[in-house]
């Protein structure tokens, strides 16, 4: 990836680790999460650079257009993942001690 790689929705990206190619933008408000800003992660490993930003603001313009009041409806889907994967790895028992 090239030294300033801009993305079409969330701007220009740093480099998180100069020995990886994850790239970081700055905190960006996500309506899904109450417009907290939060930062956005590109992980452009396996693909060209266009190509991968191409895709990924496809992806993340979707994304920033759902609001907080899809929130409810993936509540329970959420849940019921995190739960059993929590069971999977064993981690039950520390979750329901806390």
């Amino acid at each position: 990836m090239n030294d300033n790689p801009q993305s079409r929705i969330a701007g220009h990206l740093r480099r998180e680790s100069p020995s990886l190619d994850l790239w970081v933008s700055a905190l960006l408000p996500v309506p899904f999460f109450n417009s907290k800003p939060v930062e956005v992660m590109f992980d452009c490993e396996n693909k060209g650079v266009a190509q991968f930003l191409s895709e990924a603001d496809e992806a993340l313009g979707k994304f920033l257009r759902v609001g907080s009041d899809f929130q409810l409806s993936l509540s329970e889907r959420v849940y019921k993942i995190c739960s059993d994967y929590i069971g999977l790895i064993g981690l039950r028992e520390s979750i329901e001690d806390y």
